[in-house]
Protein backbone atom coordinates (compact mmCIF):
# COMPACT_ATOMS: atom_id res chain seq x y z
CA UNK A 1 0.00 0.00 0.00
CA UNK A 2 2.86 2.32 0.91
CA UNK A 3 4.63 1.58 -2.37
CA UNK A 4 1.49 2.46 -4.34
CA UNK A 5 1.22 5.81 -2.51
CA UNK A 6 4.88 6.55 -3.21
CA UNK A 7 4.47 5.72 -6.90
CA UNK A 8 1.33 7.87 -7.10
CA UNK A 9 3.09 10.74 -5.35
CA UNK A 10 6.14 10.54 -7.59
CA UNK A 11 4.09 10.33 -10.78
CA UNK A 12 2.21 13.53 -9.94
CA UNK A 13 5.35 15.51 -9.13
CA UNK A 14 6.11 18.24 -11.66
CA UNK A 15 9.09 17.51 -13.94
CA UNK A 16 12.29 19.37 -13.23
CA UNK A 17 13.39 21.34 -16.29
CA UNK A 18 16.00 23.87 -17.25
CA UNK A 19 14.57 27.33 -16.41
CA UNK A 20 15.37 28.54 -19.92
CA UNK A 21 13.56 25.59 -21.46
CA UNK A 22 10.62 26.38 -19.20
CA UNK A 23 10.73 29.99 -20.38
CA UNK A 24 10.52 28.86 -24.01
CA UNK A 25 7.62 26.54 -23.17
CA UNK A 26 5.82 29.40 -21.44
CA UNK A 27 6.50 31.62 -24.45
CA UNK A 28 4.90 29.08 -26.80
CA UNK A 29 1.90 28.77 -24.49
CA UNK A 30 1.47 32.56 -24.35
CA UNK A 31 1.80 32.78 -28.13
CA UNK A 32 -0.84 30.07 -28.60
CA UNK A 33 -3.23 31.77 -26.18
CA UNK A 34 -2.70 35.06 -27.96
CA UNK A 35 -3.51 33.46 -31.31
CA UNK A 36 -6.88 32.34 -29.94
CA UNK A 37 -7.82 35.96 -29.24
CA UNK A 38 -7.35 37.05 -32.86
CA UNK A 39 -10.79 36.16 -34.16
CA UNK A 40 -12.29 37.31 -37.43
CA UNK A 41 -12.19 36.59 -41.12
CA UNK A 42 -8.96 38.53 -41.62
CA UNK A 43 -6.34 37.31 -39.10
CA UNK A 44 -3.66 39.53 -40.65
CA UNK A 45 -5.74 42.67 -40.02
CA UNK A 46 -6.62 41.48 -36.50
CA UNK A 47 -2.96 40.83 -35.67
CA UNK A 48 -1.93 44.20 -37.09
CA UNK A 49 -4.64 46.02 -35.10
CA UNK A 50 -3.69 44.21 -31.89
CA UNK A 51 -0.02 45.03 -32.44
CA UNK A 52 -0.80 48.71 -33.04
CA UNK A 53 -2.95 48.86 -29.90
CA UNK A 54 -0.22 47.23 -27.80
CA UNK A 55 2.47 49.60 -29.10
CA UNK A 56 0.24 52.67 -28.60
CA UNK A 57 -0.47 51.64 -25.02
CA UNK A 58 3.22 51.09 -24.35
CA UNK A 59 4.16 54.43 -25.91
CA UNK A 60 1.58 56.25 -23.82
CA UNK A 61 3.36 55.14 -20.65
CA UNK A 62 6.95 55.49 -21.88
CA UNK A 63 6.60 58.95 -23.44
CA UNK A 64 6.46 60.76 -20.10
CA UNK A 65 9.92 59.53 -19.02
CA UNK A 66 13.32 60.84 -20.07
CA UNK A 67 14.74 58.33 -22.58
CA UNK A 68 18.31 58.18 -21.23
CA UNK A 69 17.24 57.75 -17.60
CA UNK A 70 14.59 55.20 -18.54
CA UNK A 71 17.05 53.09 -20.52
CA UNK A 72 19.58 53.19 -17.70
CA UNK A 73 17.01 52.02 -15.16
CA UNK A 74 15.93 49.29 -17.58
CA UNK A 75 19.54 48.22 -18.12
CA UNK A 76 19.96 47.62 -14.42
CA UNK A 77 16.65 45.73 -14.30
CA UNK A 78 17.03 43.48 -17.35
CA UNK A 79 20.82 43.04 -17.21
CA UNK A 80 21.55 42.25 -13.55
CA UNK A 81 24.90 43.27 -12.07
CA UNK A 82 27.35 40.69 -10.76
CA UNK A 83 30.91 40.40 -9.51
CA UNK A 84 33.48 41.79 -11.93
CA UNK A 85 34.59 39.17 -14.44
CA UNK A 86 31.45 37.05 -14.07
CA UNK A 87 28.28 36.93 -16.18
CA UNK A 88 24.93 36.80 -14.32
CA UNK A 89 23.25 33.46 -15.01
CA UNK A 90 19.64 34.59 -14.70
CA UNK A 91 16.72 34.08 -17.06
CA UNK A 92 15.55 37.64 -16.39
CA UNK A 93 18.76 38.91 -18.02
CA UNK A 94 16.92 39.44 -21.30
CA UNK A 95 18.54 41.79 -23.79
CA UNK A 96 15.49 41.69 -26.10
CA UNK A 97 13.37 43.58 -23.56
CA UNK A 98 16.01 46.25 -23.10
CA UNK A 99 16.58 46.64 -26.85
CA UNK A 100 12.86 47.01 -27.58
CA UNK A 101 12.37 49.55 -24.81
CA UNK A 102 15.45 51.51 -25.95
CA UNK A 103 14.18 51.52 -29.54
CA UNK A 104 10.78 52.90 -28.50
CA UNK A 105 12.24 55.48 -26.11
CA UNK A 106 14.77 56.78 -28.64
CA UNK A 107 12.16 56.91 -31.41
CA UNK A 108 9.89 59.00 -29.20
CA UNK A 109 12.74 61.32 -28.30
CA UNK A 110 13.69 61.84 -31.95
CA UNK A 111 10.08 62.46 -32.91
CA UNK A 112 9.55 65.17 -30.30
CA UNK A 113 12.84 66.98 -29.74
CA UNK A 114 11.14 69.97 -28.13
CA UNK A 115 9.14 67.84 -25.71
CA UNK A 116 10.10 68.16 -22.06
CA UNK A 117 9.36 64.92 -20.15
CA UNK A 118 7.03 65.28 -17.19
CA UNK A 119 8.81 64.97 -13.84
CA UNK A 120 8.49 61.40 -12.59
CA UNK A 121 7.48 60.75 -9.00
CA UNK A 122 9.72 59.06 -6.46
CA UNK A 123 10.63 55.56 -7.71
CA UNK A 124 7.92 55.84 -10.37
CA UNK A 125 10.30 54.95 -13.19
CA UNK A 126 11.69 51.96 -11.29
CA UNK A 127 8.20 50.68 -10.51
CA UNK A 128 7.19 50.99 -14.15
CA UNK A 129 10.27 49.11 -15.39
CA UNK A 130 9.74 46.38 -12.79
CA UNK A 131 6.31 45.64 -14.30
CA UNK A 132 7.11 46.25 -17.98
CA UNK A 133 8.09 42.66 -18.85
CA UNK A 134 4.54 41.54 -19.65
CA UNK A 135 3.93 44.50 -22.00
CA UNK A 136 7.25 43.95 -23.78
CA UNK A 137 6.57 40.22 -24.17
CA UNK A 138 3.13 41.03 -25.56
CA UNK A 139 4.59 43.31 -28.24
CA UNK A 140 7.22 40.74 -29.20
CA UNK A 141 4.59 37.99 -29.46
CA UNK A 142 2.19 40.14 -31.49
CA UNK A 143 4.99 41.12 -33.86
CA UNK A 144 5.64 37.44 -34.44
CA UNK A 145 1.95 36.68 -34.93
CA UNK A 146 1.68 39.54 -37.41
CA UNK A 147 4.44 37.92 -39.45
CA UNK A 148 2.63 34.57 -39.28
CA UNK A 149 -0.65 36.06 -40.43
CA UNK A 150 0.92 38.04 -43.28
CA UNK A 151 2.63 34.97 -44.76
CA UNK A 152 0.93 33.20 -47.65
CA UNK A 153 0.51 29.53 -46.55
CA UNK A 154 0.76 28.43 -50.19
CA UNK A 155 4.21 30.00 -50.54
CA UNK A 156 6.41 27.19 -49.22
CA UNK A 157 9.63 29.20 -49.41
CA UNK A 158 8.08 32.05 -47.42
CA UNK A 159 6.79 29.56 -44.82
CA UNK A 160 10.22 27.97 -44.41
CA UNK A 161 11.83 31.40 -44.12
CA UNK A 162 9.28 32.40 -41.48
CA UNK A 163 9.93 29.27 -39.42
CA UNK A 164 13.68 29.89 -39.53
CA UNK A 165 13.25 33.52 -38.49
CA UNK A 166 10.90 32.50 -35.70
CA UNK A 167 13.41 30.01 -34.34
CA UNK A 168 16.12 32.67 -34.51
CA UNK A 169 13.87 35.15 -32.66
CA UNK A 170 13.14 32.66 -29.89
CA UNK A 171 16.82 31.85 -29.45
CA UNK A 172 17.78 35.52 -29.68
CA UNK A 173 15.19 36.68 -27.15
CA UNK A 174 16.19 33.99 -24.67
CA UNK A 175 19.92 33.97 -25.41
CA UNK A 176 22.37 33.46 -22.61
CA UNK A 177 23.92 36.77 -21.48
CA UNK A 178 27.45 35.56 -22.21
CA UNK A 179 26.44 35.03 -25.86
CA UNK A 180 25.29 38.62 -26.41
CA UNK A 181 28.73 39.87 -27.48
CA UNK A 182 29.34 36.85 -29.71
CA UNK A 183 25.92 37.24 -31.34
CA UNK A 184 26.29 40.97 -32.00
CA UNK A 185 29.77 40.59 -33.44
CA UNK A 186 28.63 37.74 -35.68
CA UNK A 187 25.69 39.80 -36.98
CA UNK A 188 27.38 43.19 -37.31
CA UNK A 189 31.02 42.32 -37.91
CA UNK A 190 30.94 38.87 -39.48
CA UNK A 191 29.76 40.15 -42.84
CA UNK A 192 32.18 42.48 -44.69
CA UNK A 193 29.28 44.28 -46.39
CA UNK A 194 27.54 45.02 -43.08
CA UNK A 195 30.81 46.15 -41.51
CA UNK A 196 31.55 48.46 -44.43
CA UNK A 197 28.01 49.93 -44.30
CA UNK A 198 28.39 50.67 -40.59
CA UNK A 199 31.71 52.39 -41.22
CA UNK A 200 30.29 54.43 -44.08
CA UNK A 201 27.05 55.59 -42.44
CA UNK A 202 27.99 55.66 -38.74
CA UNK A 203 31.75 56.07 -38.77
CA UNK A 204 32.39 53.09 -36.49
CA UNK A 205 31.97 49.32 -36.50
CA UNK A 206 30.76 46.78 -33.94
CA UNK A 207 34.15 46.46 -32.26
CA UNK A 208 34.36 50.23 -31.79
CA UNK A 209 30.84 50.35 -30.32
CA UNK A 210 31.59 47.44 -28.00
CA UNK A 211 34.78 49.11 -26.76
CA UNK A 212 32.88 52.32 -25.94
CA UNK A 213 30.07 50.43 -24.20
CA UNK A 214 32.54 48.43 -22.12
CA UNK A 215 34.37 51.63 -21.16
CA UNK A 216 31.08 53.28 -20.13
CA UNK A 217 30.14 50.20 -18.12
CA UNK A 218 33.51 50.21 -16.34
CA UNK A 219 33.11 53.89 -15.47
CA UNK A 220 29.61 53.29 -14.15
CA UNK A 221 30.71 50.30 -12.09
CA UNK A 222 33.56 52.35 -10.58
CA UNK A 223 31.09 55.11 -9.67
CA UNK A 224 28.63 52.57 -8.23
CA UNK A 225 31.36 50.92 -6.15
CA UNK A 226 32.44 54.35 -4.90
CA UNK A 227 28.87 55.16 -3.83
CA UNK A 228 28.53 51.80 -2.08
CA UNK A 229 31.85 52.32 -0.30
CA UNK A 230 30.79 55.82 0.78
CA UNK A 231 27.50 54.46 2.11
CA UNK A 232 29.28 51.67 3.96
CA UNK A 233 31.68 54.16 5.55
CA UNK A 234 28.82 56.44 6.58
CA UNK A 235 26.93 53.53 8.17
CA UNK A 236 30.06 52.33 9.99
CA UNK A 237 30.84 55.82 11.29
CA UNK A 238 27.26 56.15 12.51
CA UNK A 239 27.40 52.80 14.31
CA UNK A 240 30.77 53.14 16.10
CA UNK A 241 29.73 55.99 18.44
CA UNK A 242 26.76 53.89 19.55
CA UNK A 243 29.04 50.94 20.19
CA UNK A 244 31.42 53.09 22.24
CA UNK A 245 28.48 54.51 24.21
CA UNK A 246 27.10 51.04 24.87
CA UNK A 247 30.56 49.83 25.97
CA UNK A 248 30.97 52.75 28.40
CA UNK A 249 27.51 52.11 29.87
CA UNK A 250 28.32 48.44 30.48
CA UNK A 251 31.47 49.40 32.38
Amino acid sequence: MRNKKQRRRSSSAPPVTDPRVQMLVNSVAELTALMATLDGEDPAAAADAAFTTAVDGFVEKVVRFDAIRLIEVARQRFLPFTVSGNVPNAIEANTAHLELLALVAYALQQGAEARVPAPAGFQEMSRYIAGATAALDNILHLAQLRSFAATDPDDQLASVSLLIRSAEVWMRNSSYPEMATTTNLALLDGNPGVRAALKEHLGFDAHDALAVLNACNDLQMDALNHRLQTMRTAVTDAMWPRRRTASSTMR
